[in-house]
């Protein structure tokens, strides 16, 4: 289910956290929410992402080429955390993890 039929967040920078960023659109959001990229390249959260709501959908075939990559900072573990969350990790063309 994950944010099937909600709002769309788009995420337009690569920044760990501040407007358009991914950090921004999994926290602090009510009701369904589908993340899409505007943006390719590497994000390096500073933190765990935390995704706060139950209904939400990280979609990364939505990025333009060649793709996003969440990586975890050196010798940190799984940086995506929640209950309920859908990651869509699909890319275009097999580019990308």
């Amino acid at each position: 289910v994950g944010g099937t039929g909600g709002s769309a967040c788009h995420v337009t920078s690569l920044a760990s956290s501040g407007p358009g960023s991914l950090y921004d659109c999994v926290t602090d959001r009510s009701g369904p929410t589908v993340v899409v990229f505007d943006v390719a390249g590497t994000i390096v959260p500073w933190d765990v992402l935390r995704i706060s709501s139950p209904y939400i959908t990280i979609d990364g075939s939505t990025a333009p080429s060649p793709g996003v990559t969440v990586r975890p900072a050196a010798g940190a573990g799984d940086r995506v955390g929640g209950a309920g969350a859908f990651v869509e990790k699909r890319k275009p063309n097999g580019v990308g993890r």
